[in-house]
């Protein structure tokens, strides 16, 4: 869940354009990350000792890590730590950037501190995607939360909303900022009500060509038109994920929800009410998660 926050700090800190980004999302399914990536993210090498390492590797028929270790860089150990590991999703999207040459190894070197940095994360924080502590800490500052009930409840939301994102949808998104969020009263908009000690409305709010691309990975077969069926799919994403969080609450919490029957609706989110908004940018088109506060 790490690498969907880091994306967004890529854009923000204008290291990548949107575009740029997309591409990068796409090339992640086929990338594979190379040693000097590894062991920069792991603190065992810098940007420029890679970039030696790549310069002596033009001159020799030598792996990256058997030149690493004959100039002192790196062990025998650390090469093979590095190696045996499994690489997180953050880092097969900075080497397909790389690899694309929209970023260089001092940029990804760069990025990478700042955004561990401006978290307070750690090398084992990153490799964590279950770290809850790390990952509440994130969207609450993210969303700009605070720290009451409500907040905790609304955290919660937020977390696993991202989580069946990654396991229904697929992990090629980004997190983007709420100041971001741009709603049309033209996009089509489905509404479940949560009642209980938690009290809200859900909506998913988006266009036409973009909820027939979620639904299809949703329901994993191609769904061309927007019709009953399609629309039955984007509220049957809501409801799962409404239903999966009103059981999290009764065993995590000990408070029992109540789920109205997902709708279709035309009616205008009110600016009166308080809003959470958690705009998705996926790699085929933009996809807003509202809560009513």
């Amino acid at each position: 869940m790490f690498a969907q926050f880091f994306a967004n700090f890529l854009l923000e800190e204008n290291y990548i354009q949107k575009r740029q980004l997309i591409e990068g999302l796409k090339k992640t399914k086929n990338s594979r990350v190379k040693l000097g990536v590894l062991a920069i993210d792991a603190g065992y090498l810098t940007s420029v000792q890679v970039e030696k390492i790549h310069a002596r590797q033009a001159q020799v028929d030598k792996r990256i890590g058997d030149i690493a270790v004959d100039l002192g860089y790196l062990t025998n150990a650390q090469v093979e730590e590095l190696l045996s590991n499994q690489p997180a999703r953050y880092l097969l999207l900075s080497q397909s950037l790389l690899d694309k040459d929209y970023m260089s190894n001092s940029q990804i070197e760069e990025a990478l501190t700042k955004f561990k940095s401006k978290y307070d994360l750690s090398e084992e924080d990153m490799s964590d995607s279950q770290n809850g502590n790390k990952i509440n800490r994130i969207i609450k500052s993210f969303y700009k939360l605070d720290d009451s009930v409500s907040s905790e409840y609304i955290t919660t939301y937020i977390k696993l909303l991202l989580n069946n994102l990654i396991r229904f949808i697929g992990d090629d998104f980004v997190t983007v900022g709420p100041e971001r969020t741009v709603l049309s009263d033209d996009d089509i908009k489905v509404s479940q009500r949560i009642s209980g000690e938690f009290s809200t409305t859900t909506f998913i709010q988006t266009d036409e060509i973009s909820l027939l691309q979620f639904v299809s990975r949703y329901a994993e077969e191609d769904i061309p038109v927007l019709d009953e069926y399609s629309i039955a799919a984007a509220q049957d994403f809501l409801n799962l994920h409404n239903g999966l969080f009103m059981v999290k609450m009764s065993n995590d919490s000990n408070i029992e929800l109540k789920l109205s029957p997902p709708e279709i609706t035309d009616d205008e989110i009110s600016h009166e009410k308080l809003y959470v908004s958690i705009p998705i940018m996926l790699t085929f088109g933009n996809i807003n998660f509202i809560l009513e506060k």
